[in-house]
């Protein structure tokens, strides 16, 4: 493992910067309470309601994980 590996194990990348949350956060946010839509997930996390400019990152990452908690 290098060093990136493990930095990225010890912080997690934030996708919203304003809020400091984590993909983990919304991960955690879209399993407890079956969030199916980027105005559910912001209602629950506030995700994007500062400065607004992580909204298409957190709709693309919403989608895929979506997409891949299905599949399985």
């Amino acid at each position: 493992m290098d060093i990136y590996e493990l930095n990225q194990l010890l912080r997690p990348r934030k996708i919203c910067l304003c809020l400091g949350l984590s993909e983990e956060d919304l991960k955690k946010a879209i399993d407890e309470n079956q969030i199916t839509t980027f105005e559910e997930l912001q209602k629950v996390t506030k995700c994007s309601t500062n400065c607004g400019t992580c909204e298409n990152e957190i709709k693309k990452f919403l989608n895929q994980y979506i997409k891949k908690s299905s599949a399985s």
